[in-house]
């Protein structure tokens, strides 16, 4: 049965990860692979953690994401990106796929060791406390992140 949604994929890919099966490529996947360096952010990941990632895990965060910035939603670019924990491996977040979301080098850099929520509610006080926007972030977006439950 073909994916109807964007939704759809998502949840499909996550319960193919939580399953353990492996997902068939398309040719533009593949080549998205070397694209997006997704081999050396997957050995980046398994060099400082135990439970490892492959580089198929970190294609499916881009896709899961539709190579968009988690935080701000910015378009990724292929070599200025990076794989993030959700919940901070520092503050006991897994290595998995499901605590996995691709950022933009600003954001991640911003976040440092917060959490997702915590990082969001920070990004909404300095929009509303000083007015001030990065690329017009917008401010319903940053709620509805605020809200999302991971």
């Amino acid at each position: 049965m073909p994916v109807k949604t964007y939704c759809e994929g998502v949840y499909f890919l996550i319960t193919m990860h939580r399953l353990g099966k492996l997902i068939n490529r398309t040719s533009r996947e593949l080549k998205n692979i070397k694209i997006f360096k997704c081999a050396s952010k997957s050995d980046s990941a398994n060099s400082r953690f135990e439970d490892k990632i492959s580089k198929e895990v970190v294609l499916d965060v881009l896709i899961r994401f539709n190579y968009r910035c988690f935080y701000c939603y910015d378009a990724l670019k292929p070599t200025k990106w990076q794989l993030d924990h959700y919940f901070p491996r520092a503050n006991g977040g897994k290595n998995i796929f499901e605590n996995l979301v691709c950022t933009c080098k600003w954001c991640n850099t911003m976040k440092n060791a917060l959490d997702g929520r915590a990082f969001l509610n920070k990004c909404l006080n300095i929009i509303e406390n000083n007015f001030y926007s990065r690329n017009n972030i917008d401010i319903e977006l940053i709620n509805k992140h605020r809200n999302k439950e991971f």
